[in-house]
């Protein structure tokens, strides 16, 4: 089956953002240099575009991925009423094409690029703006709601269960990608809506699923998703460094056979020295842990499997470096568009 969706979903480990994105002038309170102001949005406006379906409150306005468009929604002051007076978006770059409709900019990128996007009144008085960017798609990744997954690693999924998974779509930096066009084709499992970059699972014991997905831009990759009940060994993720009274959230990976397994059943413990509070409910895979002493131990188990870390005060879990080299696609090839 193929999916195209709009509808926003956000639960996860993630950046809390509750507002939209302020433009420079509602930013301020004062109009940009060089720019004449309308006095219809005294305040500026604000945007609110994409929102990443494994990120918790996820608000303003990312990167649009070339190739593709994300709708922004355009907002008096910061996140006040959406707009209704009669206006038109402006780009500076022609990379990009903004297109009207009701308070909804669609932006379009053809090219990276960088640019401002402005709002202008029917007397071309700017009533805010705020910059934009695209840049072309090099990679997925697969992410989840309610885990926290380690980036680049393959996965396995619980069978018996829903999962809902995410596609992270990465250019060549790193940088998380706004699609509005990107699609996603399900063979092996029964697949339901999640939002436009998310969908839900539910697979069956000994399933082999995979996941097509392309991008608005044509970089296309096969994700192969299998099943596993249970894990054979626990590896620690990064995490940021300790201090004693100071909460900090770590998290662990299920692995079977070196693919992440999703959809276990977690239990944390720590010894003395340390309070641990398990992340159930939006991260089942971690815990948030506060040192009492310089040195503790915590514990993890799930089905099959159980490990024991070892950690310090004053001590972090680096996270790799990003890159395109990644194990789980098949396939993954940039194609003109």
């Amino acid at each position: 089956m193929t999916m195209r969706h709009f509808a926003p979903f956000a639960l996860s480990l993630g950046v809390v953002a509750a507002c939209p994105a302020p433009g420079d002038r509602a930013a301020t309170g004062d109009c940009p240099a060089g720019e004449t102001c309308s006095p219809l949005t005294p305040r500026g406006l604000s945007f609110q575009g994409l929102r990443f379906g494994d990120v918790l409150f996820d608000s303003g306005l990312h990167t649009t991925a070339v190739g593709s468009h994300q709708p922004i929604d355009v907002h008096y002051g910061q996140a006040g009423a959406s707009l209704s007076h009669p206006y038109t978006p402006v780009t500076d770059d022609d990379a990009f094409v903004a297109t009207a409709s009701g308070p909804i900019v669609e932006l379009a990128a053809s090219d990276t690029a960088t640019g401002m996007l402005r709002i202008v009144d029917v007397d071309g008085l700017l009533m805010d703006r705020i910059a934009i960017r695209a840049a072309a798609p090099a990679w997925f990744e697969m992410r989840a709601v309610g885990e926290q997954v380690e980036p680049g690693r393959a996965i396995a999924l619980a069978p018996g269960r829903s999962h809902r998974l995410v596609v992270a779509e990465l250019a060549a930096d790193g940088t998380r990608l706004a699609d509005a066009d990107l699609r996603m084709t399900v063979t092996g499992a029964t697949a339901t809506v999640g939002s436009w970059d998310s969908v839900e699972l539910a697979v069956a014991e000994s399933a082999s699923v995979a996941l097509d997905v392309e991008a608005g831009g044509g970089l296309i990759d096969r994700i192969a998703i299998e099943t596993r009940a249970t894990a054979d060994g626990l590896a620690l993720q990064a995490h940021d460094p300790l201090a004693i009274g100071a909460t900090t959230v770590v998290c662990a990976t299920a692995l079977a056979q070196d693919r992440q397994v999703l959809g276990l059943a977690w239990t944390w413990t720590g010894s003395t020295g340390v309070e641990v509070t398990p992340g159930a409910g939006l991260f089942v895979n971690c815990a948030i842990v506060t040192p009492r002493q310089a040195s503790f131990q915590i514990a993890a188990s799930v089905p099959g499997a159980t490990a024991t870390f070892s950690l310090a005060v004053g001590t972090a879990r680096t996270k790799p470096a990003a890159t395109p080299a990644s194990d789980e696609g098949d396939r993954a090839q940039l194609v003109a568009w």
